[in-house]
């Protein structure tokens, strides 16, 4: 029975250490049962004769169990399996157990108790590893279990430890088994992500880099606003002879009563998508806002109201988010014609009444 199945193999071999196994339990079972369970009165002959078939029925018993076991699992039956690999064990205990009672000395252990007493025990284990090599099989033929991944040659470990770790890592993530896939299929997708890396500025792990040689600075008053061009912000600035702090003011006019404030910004760029840097609130700031709001009308969209605009500079209080869109439309050409966007109704710019 063993080994019987379609694509097993060595399956001939298992049955050399079960067979070994059986027959040593079957005579430790045909030595008790002559000498506790023969009738005396038959004769000595007839005596052997009635042990060797009442251990034979026993430990055929005991293999069909295991064989039904092993058939169940092999067709995914395991709640069958279960159970019959459980019977088989509780037979071969009780067996295990009867000839380690009768070949003790008087429960105390000797070298055939341990003999005859473990190999009944050790039957049905040694089918259940049969079979869960049987299963395995089985599922890999499949294609329902996990590979091992690519094995590569010493070589390659000897002369490129962390590529060849780095590529076997690879190929058990991916289900890749060719060592030659596995190892272009890696450096492939490792070319990738550095080129990746490179284009977009070397990343998160370049960043502080960036900052410790001086292209960016912290958004503080008095400092100037410099941003490389894949950096957050998009202002670029640069100092301006003569003017205090190295800030290069923007072309806002004051009016003559008015004080300049320290800090200015630089004009923002006139895409709406792009983000302007987060500066404190004042007049630079509220220039800025307008001509982002105006930059719209100039594409012939609706100028961004009060909401919009403080969305997009956080820091521009209210009123000076009412003051730049209602600049930003003074600006534009026909914005009477406009909806403000965002804008509640009460503050929608009054349309002129027509002629009477």
């Amino acid at each position: 029975m063993l080994g019987a199945g379609k694509g097993s193999r060595g399956g001939g071999f298992a049955v050399a250490p079960i067979t070994a196994v059986t027959l040593t339990a079957m005579f430790g079972q045909v030595v008790f049962l002559h000498d506790e369970a023969a009738p005396a009165e038959l004769p000595e002959l007839a005596r052997w004769a009635v042990a060797v078939w009442i251990a034979g029925a026993v430990e055929c018993v005991s293999l069909y169990i295991g064989w039904q076991a092993h058939d169940a699992l092999l067709k995914k039956n395991f709640r069958a399996a279960l159970r019959r690999r459980v019977a088989s064990y509780a037979i071969a205990l009780l067996v295990g157990g009867i000839n380690y009672w009768h070949f003790s000395d008087g429960g105390d252990p000797t070298p055939l108790a341990l003999i005859f007493g473990l190999c009944s025990a050790l039957s049905p284990w040694l089918w259940g590893m049969h079979t869960r090599r049987e299963a395995h099989l089985q599922l890999v033929a499949d294609g329902v279990i996990d590979r091992n991944g690519a094995q590569f040659s010493s070589e390659k470990w000897l002369n490129f430890p962390i590529h060849t770790w780095k590529a076997r890592r690879y190929s058990i993530m991916n289900n890749i088994t060719s060592p030659v896939r596995a190892w272009d299929e890696y450096h492939a997708d490792r070319a990738a992500r550095c080129s990746q890396r490179r284009a977009t500025g070397g990343g998160v792990v370049w960043w502080p880099l960036v900052r410790l040689r001086g292209v960016t600075t912290p958004r503080t008053g008095g400092a100037a606003h410099g941003a490389s061009p894949g950096a957050p912000g998009g202002v670029v600035s640069a100092a301006s002879p003569g003017v205090p702090g190295g800030v290069k003011r923007s072309g806002v006019k004051s009016s003559p009563g008015a004080t300049a404030p320290a800090n200015r910004t630089t004009k923002p760029p006139a895409t709406p998508g792009r983000t302007v840097a987060s500066v404190e609130d004042g007049p630079a700031l509220q220039e800025a806002a307008t001509r982002w709001a105006a930059a719209f009308a100039a594409r012939g969209e609706e100028i961004p109201g009060r909401r919009p605009i403080m969305r997009k500079f956080p820091t521009l209080s209210e009123h000076r988010a009412n003051k730049a869109a209602e600049a930003a439309r003074e600006r534009a050409t026909g914005s009477a014609k406009l909806t403000v966007v965002g804008q509640p109704a009460d503050t929608a710019p009054a349309q002129t009444a027509g002629a009477r």
